[in-house]
């Protein structure tokens, strides 16, 4: 027991005088003093949460000091006279001309860049509806043409089959497409065929052939006078 004794004491021992050994040789070679060893001391004794706090204390007390002092350069200014004070209005005055005058130029500029988009929009409109329009009319006359020639075709049918076979095709066509194509086929036909076809329509349905004679004769009567009233109209100039 003694022993262990001696051994624990003999072990401290030789710790402290280590740490005695380290002490006098940082104080030899210059790298601890008094003061150092003060401020070791104060930073091992102050906590984080005391440390945080003198901070923020010193920060307060430095902003207040910067405050105070701005504060004593204003007062240590002499008051404006009422000719500074005039001339500091115009000063602001001539800031605020100078903003207006900017805002008009921008809004001026903004204006005139919005009608030029407008114009060109509008040009751009218009020649959108002058393409539809031609492109409407170039359809219009193809169809037209398609029209035409399938109107030929089947009129040139219609005049090569024997006469109670056009009759059957103009029932026919009657029952698809109206009397008004049925009219349209026999103003195409030759007289002597046109009536021969008629008859031969008559022998069905007296009625039916008796009312395309009379569209014949109106659509007759509609083509003289719309053929006719330009040369009337200009008779009396001449």
């Amino acid at each position: 027991m003694k022993s262990a004794w001696y051994g624990f004491v003999g072990f401290a021992l030789l710790n402290f005088l280590l740490v005695v050994g380290g002490l006098a040789f940082l104080a030899v070679s210059g790298r601890i003093d008094r003061v150092r060893v003060d401020t070791l001391i104060e930073l091992i004794s102050e906590t984080t949460a005391e440390r945080d706090a003198r901070l923020e204390q010193a920060q307060v007390e430095q902003q207040l000091a910067a405050e105070a002092e701005i504060e004593a350069v204003k007062l240590a200014e002499p008051p404006l006279t009422a000719e500074q004070w005039t001339e500091r209005k115009l000063e602001s005055d001539e800031v605020l001309q100078e903003r207006a005058e900017r805002l008009k130029r921008e809004v001026g500029d903004l204006r005139r860049s919005l009608a030029t988009e407008r114009t060109e929009l509008d040009a751009d409109r218009s020649e959108f509806e002058r393409e539809k329009s031609d492109f409407a009319k170039m359809r219009r006359r193809l169809r037209e043409a398609e029209e035409d020639d399938r109107f030929r075709v089947a009129l040139e049918t219609l005049a090569s089959v024997p006469t109670k076979t056009a009759a059957s095709m103009l029932l026919e066509v009657e029952q698809v497409s109206g009397r008004d194509q049925v009219v349209s086929y026999l103003d195409g036909l030759e007289l002597r065929q046109r009536g021969k076809v008629v008859a031969e329509i008559e022998k069905g349905d007296a009625a039916l052939a008796a009312d395309l004679l009379e569209r014949l004769r109106t659509r007759g009567l509609q083509t003289a006078a719309a053929t006719t009233t330009p040369t009337a109209m200009e008779s009396p100039g001449g």
